[in-house]
């Protein structure tokens, strides 16, 4: 080792005693600093449990009241302003910040009740975290309160009443009907609640029926067919349009399922005439102008299951489209290249990748929340909870909805948004297996596997619908009884 490096090594190793006095000052400095600092702030994350320190991956579901951030330190004691402290069982609502002495006491505003003498539950820092809430209990907010600012314009209305123009999606619904006898053309019940419900809510200028039926058949069965189907077919706007189906895809891999060949007919449906598409279980629930006007070439839907391996795709069942965009183009060449005769390859699966894909293109393609077309699945447990009658409720009597003459209207207001978690946190007012399906603009109710449901004879009939005591029938009462009230269904076929 060099003279200058042993001169260097000693330098760091000894106490140079001309440094003493620098030292001294940083201590006098540091040691007090320190002091303030952890008086003032008495929060420390040492203070928690491993799990519930914030950003932690092992952290407890918010809904755990186990999982609120109390600290674990004494406040100061000193008396809060008068208020009343419910329990820490009952922490549902927001803070209410009341000033303390040197800190910020918290207390929760609840109904009023008489409750021990107590001190405030914590007092909380400035920077200290907040309690994780999951719910909205509103039992103690007042609308009036709330939206004492809110504009008196509903925004909401005023941007929906425009007229209509060409840049948007034409106002056409299309269903494919595929014959398994080719002379017999028949609908059933299922297939009235859904194109009666799209003559209601959406007003069509046109309902196709994309079918190989002959003209001569889909004539005669307006005239000679059972009463579901004559009842479909003298409905206002309904379209004959005579299809070849399609037995192979352009590769050459054969079209062996109805399903497949009803893929290829929709896509080419809504490629040559724009609109909207329904499987013959879609039921929309309210009118789509607002998602035909957005401006975008296509609007779709997520779809959502219980499993995750289910999830994150494009609900092929509701697709809404202008004449040519393209999405379809694509698609249907897509669909012609890579079909191999698996189930989901050259639907879902080509649609979704499509789709997500153009949905970077300005005005192309507009992917909806999965509640908007499909708030259910196909799943059993969804299956169940959808279709399954609950017998420990009553059956409902048959007539109007109290106080609604048709489909709520929904307004971008602070005081509808109010009125509807005011509704929803009455929970007398719904039985517990019940369904919200107010955000839903089309329910596609998926009927795949339901006859594997046990305690139920599986018949959609009009005494199940008018029962109610199922979330489907729930759904689509109001529609019924529409076609009830105005001579569609006869009164005297009711229970």
């Amino acid at each position: 080792m060099s003279t200058a490096s042993m001169s260097r090594q000693r330098a760091f190793t000894t106490l140079d005693p001309r440094r003493w006095p620098k030292i001294a000052l940083f201590f006098a400095i540091a040691v007090p600093a320190t002091l303030i600092f952890f008086y003032s702030h008495p929060y420390s994350y040492a203070s928690f449990p491993a799990s519930t320190i914030p950003g932690d991956a092992k952290s407890p579901p918010a809904s755990d009241p186990s999982n609120l951030l109390i600290p674990s330190t004494d406040c100061p004691k000193t008396e809060c302003p008068k208020t009343e402290c419910p329990s820490i069982e009952s922490l549902k609502t927001e803070f209410l910040k009341t000033e303390c002495p040197t800190t910020e006491c918290a207390t929760i505003e609840a109904p009023k009740q008489e409750c021990p003498k107590q001190e405030c539950p914590s007092c909380l820092d400035r920077d200290s975290p907040l309690l994780r809430l999951q719910v909205f209990p509103m039992s103690n907010i007042s609308a009036d309160t709330v939206c004492d600012a809110e504009p008196s314009v509903d925004h909401h209305q005023k941007k929906t009443n425009h007229t209509a123009t060409t840049d948007e999606i034409p106002n056409y619904v299309h269903y494919v009907w595929i014959l398994k006898d080719p002379a017999v053309f028949k609908l059933n019940f299922k297939v009235f609640i859904s194109v009666y419900a799209a003559y209601l809510h959406l007003k069509p200028e046109r309902i196709y029926f994309h079918t190989d039926a002959s003209p001569g058949l889909f004539e005669q069965a307006k005239v000679s067919g059972d009463e579901w189907t004559k009842r479909i077919l003298s409905l206002p706007g309904i379209t004959f349009n005579r299809i070849t189906v399609p037995t192979h895809a352009a590769n050459g891999v054969e079209l062996t399922f109805l399903e497949h060949k009803s893929d290829f007919i929709r896509i080419e449906a809504l490629r040559d005439f724009g609109g909207l598409y329904l499987d013959v279980d879609a039921i929309p629930l309210r009118d789509l102008r607002p998602l035909r006007r957005t401006g975008f070439a296509n609007v779709l839907g997520g779809a959502v299951a219980l499993s995750i391996e289910n999830t994150g795709y494009i609900n092929n069942g509701v697709l809404m489209a202008k004449p040519h965009s393209m999405l379809m183009n694509i698609w249907l060449a897509g669909a012609h290249r890579f079909h191999d005769g698996q189930w989901a390859t050259s639907s879902i699966l080509l649609l979704t990748d499509i789709a997500y894909r153009l949905s970077a293109v300005p005005s192309e393609v507009l992917v909806l929340h999965e509640r908007a077309f499909a708030p259910t699945s196909w799943e059993y447990d969804d299956l169940k909870r959808f279709w399954l009658p609950n017998p420990d409720t009553p059956a409902a009597p048959s007539g109007p909805l109290p106080d609604e003459g048709g489909p709520r209207e929904m307004s971008a207001t602070c005081a509808d948004a109010m009125a509807y978690l005011h509704e929803r946190d009455r929970a007398d007012d719904h039985e517990k297996w019940e369904m919200d399906f107010s955000a839903t603009y089309v329910l596609h109710a998926f009927d795949n596997g339901v006859n594997e449901l046990k305690g139920w004879d599986h018949e959609i009939t009009l005494p199940y619908i008018l029962a109610r005591q199922s979330n489907y029938a729930r759904a689509v009462y109001p529609i019924i009884w529409h076609a009830v009230e105005h001579g569609t269904i006869p009164q005297t076929e009711l229970p």
